[in-house]
């Protein structure tokens, strides 16, 4: 992930590479896409999707999206969302959740809590970069002399000289970063083999100078080698896995119906027999078609409840035995 297109080392080696969206002013001879600003509004809805038409242009069709709402943009346009940090994925129910074709876990886990975490969807984790601390409305820039139409941004230093960097945001906002990068280097060990679907830099203050010095550092990584979050991995998409489970669930239902309705004819016939043993022998198999019925449905207290009325049957039926007819039953 980068700020701007002039701190790409020439012969970088990355699978993927991400831009911010009004940063990509021409087509790269490389996998690329796009990231969406933090927050927009609707009134400053207009100029992101022009500028999404552009890049479509380009041949650009995956777009990292930081809310629910912004990869439903995307989807209307014909984009591929992908998950970026702003949805603080934590776990595989916020990831479900998403409706994006891959996401990115949260910095604020533990590279343990990434490696136990389930995933249903491909995760992507970022290794090294400044964390966003918060988007500011008002532009520093403006506010210390004028803004320099994302030319400049003033840092900001606290009271124990920490400087946090900070990065002009679309249209004229600043997002502040974090004093210092996030830094997962002696944390790939852990990773490794743990269904990482990609690896991710962020560079945002770096030089192109320093952007190859740490890249340096990293390579060659461990197995997933990406550099950069790539989206190239075939997965069915979002929607489909929900009309998928819809389907089954709805056939499900009307298998379990057409068994519960085969138990109840048994049922019936059952008590139109001559002798005591075959009205109690259809009752045993009515009762297991029951058992059959109510666990398909989810209602596990029916089968239970049935499978109870299939043990006392077959001891009814057994009577004429020693161990049938002991009184111990009767408790």
């Amino acid at each position: 992930m980068f700020t701007s297109i002039a701190q790409i080392p020439e012969n970088l080696e990355a699978d993927f590479i991400w831009l911010p969206l009004f940063a990509i002013d021409r087509p790269l001879a490389r996998p690329m896409g796009a990231i969406l600003p933090t927050i927009f509004f609707d009134e400053e809805a207009e100029p992101v999707k022009k500028q999404l038409l552009r890049i479509r242009d380009f041949g650009i069709r995956d777009v990292m999206c930081q809310t629910i709402g912004q990869s439903v943009l995307c989807r209307e346009m014909g984009f591929l969302p992908h998950g970026g940090t702003g949805l603080h994925i934590l776990n595989a129910q916020t990831a479900l959740l998403a409706d994006t074709e891959s996401v990115m876990a949260s910095p604020e886990l533990l590279a343990s809590q990434i490696r136990a975490m389930k995933k249903p969807l491909p995760l992507s984790v970022m290794i090294y970069g400044r964390q966003t601390l918060m988007t500011m409305e008002n532009c520093l820039a403006k506010a210390h002399d004028t803004c320099h139409s994302g030319k400049r941004a003033y840092p900001l230093t606290d009271e124990k000289g920490n400087v946090f960097p900070t990065l002009c945001a679309y249209p004229h906002r600043n997002e502040v970063l974090n004093a210092r990068p996030l830094y997962m280097f002696d944390k790939l060990n852990t990773l490794q083999n743990a269904d990482i679907h990609a690896f991710v830099l962020r560079f945002t203050t770096e030089t192109q100078k320093e952007v190859e010095d740490i890249i340096k550092k990293v390579l060659p990584l461990p197995s997933p080698s990406r550099v950069v979050a790539s989206s190239r991995r075939k997965r069915m998409p979002r929607q489909s896995q929900k009309n998928e489970r819809k389907h089954k669930e709805k056939a499900m239902f009307y298998v379990a119906q057409g068994i519960g309705v085969i138990a109840l004819i048994i049922s019936m016939i059952s008590f139109q027999q001559p002798t005591q043993k075959r009205v109690v022998t259809l009752q045993i198999i009515s009762s297991v078609f029951f058992c059959v019925h109510f666990y398909m449905l989810h209602a596990p207290l029916g089968s239970i409840l049935n499978g109870i009325g299939i043990f006392r049957a077959i001891v009814f039926s057994n009577q004429d035995k020693p161990w049938a007819a002991h009184k111990s039953w009767f408790f």
